[in-house]
């Protein structure tokens, strides 16, 4: 027996001798502790590693940190909320992402798009150093198998939850911030059509309304500040034209500009000079993954995979009142067709498509940002 992960070559060479018609002859081999095969360094993390380890994000590229000289960098950054890998002295922007044998790289910074949850997959291999031309362009390679169907059913629940009752209040904060996640799906597998066709579903549910905490601590000008009024500083104001300090730390209303008393009344103020809150802020997230697998012949085999991704996220500004909403639908597709030609020869024809859609809005503001 010999185990196979993905992306491997290996060579079994049998040795028989001739024996008497009397005799029994077995033949045994197992895997060379020594891969003679190919020249490149590879790490293999396979579906046990995957399901057991604790992760902190449910993001498989982070398991690329089990790879020597290797680290996870950024998760769901940018309008295409890529995820992204660097060492071995490359930049974080040169790594290769396949799904299934299919490119995953983000168009605008090459991060990893559009990954299904760690649920979805089955194995994931990193190589970093001379690996053959069948892989691309970059000097890393992840590359990432999903599940499939086979002849039983089986399936998986899962729910990881937070609370801010569990939490101890922020030194800053008046109160402890609201807090509520709860990630939660379900996976099922299994045959349509015996020893044929069989399909593999995924979903994942992110539910997190909580709150920011908005600190700015004595940075605020107060009301009696914009109207010149900082007897409430301890350093002297000195009057640019006499060279000598106002009294009382008071500027006359007829030393303030036309132009500071207009802009003035844009600028954030606070009564006490501080300004700490608790801001609310979302972030609920849809995905999942859909494989169907059919062989064809006992030779020719074929299966299609479809990943998708919705996100709604809210963030806060320079202000509590500056709320940013982004919406965000990302969609992964992939096609692969296999026909053993010969015991030595296989022919692989895949085929790929990957669409991000990203919308930006300020309420209060004009402007939106829509990237596609």
């Amino acid at each position: 027996r010999v185990d196979i992960t993905v992306g491997e070559r290996d060579g079994i060479v049998p040795v028989l001798q001739v024996g008497q018609l009397s005799e029994e002859v077995s033949v045994t081999s197992s895997a060379e502790l020594l891969q003679t095969e190919r020249g490149s360094v590879d790490t293999v993390i396979q579906m046990q590693q995957i399901r057991e380890l604790p992760l902190s994000t449910r993001n498989p590229v982070v398991l690329v940190g089990l790879t020597p000289g290797m680290r996870f960098t950024s998760d769901n950054t940018g309008p295409e909320h890529g995820s992204a890998v660097q060492g071995n002295g490359v930049r974080n922007n040169q790594t290769q992402f396949q799904i299934d044998g299919v490119n995953s790289n983000a168009a605008m910074d090459q991060g990893a798009m559009a990954i299904p949850n760690v649920d979805a997959i089955a194995e994931l291999s990193v190589s970093t150093n001379s690996f053959s031309a069948e892989y691309g362009r970059d000097p890393v390679q992840v590359i990432l198998v999903t599940k499939s169907g086979g002849n039983e059913f089986h399936g998986s629940a899962w729910e990881f939850f937070q609370n801010d009752a569990l939490n101890a209040r922020n030194t800053f904060a008046k109160t402890v911030p609201r807090l509520r996640f709860n990630q939660f799906g379900g996976s099922v597998g299994g045959p349509i059509k015996r020893n044929k066709t069989f399909f593999f579903v995924n979903l994942q549910h992110t539910i997190n309304p909580n709150a920011t905490l908005f600190n700015q601590q004595n940075t605020r000008a107060t009301p009696a500040m914009l109207n010149g009024d900082l007897s409430s500083i301890s350093t002297p104001i000195i009057d640019p034209t006499t060279n000598q300090p106002f009294v009382g730390n008071i500027i006359p209303q007829n030393r303030i500009s036309s132009a500071s008393k207009f802009l003035s009344s844009y600028l954030l103020t606070s009564p006490t000079g501080s300004l700490v809150q608790n801001v609310p802020v979302q972030h609920n997230v849809w995905d999942g993954t859909m494989r169907l697998d059919h062989a064809i012949t006992s030779k020719q085999s074929i299966y299609g995979r479809w990943t998708v991704q919705n996100y709604l996220d809210t963030s806060v500004g320079y202000e509590p009142a500056a709320i940013q909403d982004t919406t965000l639908r990302q969609h992964n597709l992939g096609v692969n067709y296999n026909y053993a030609l010969t015991p030595t020869i296989l022919l692989t024809v895949s085929g790929g498509y990957i669409h991000s859609d990203f919308l930006s809005t300020a309420p209060g503001f004009t402007g939106k940002e829509n990237l596609t």
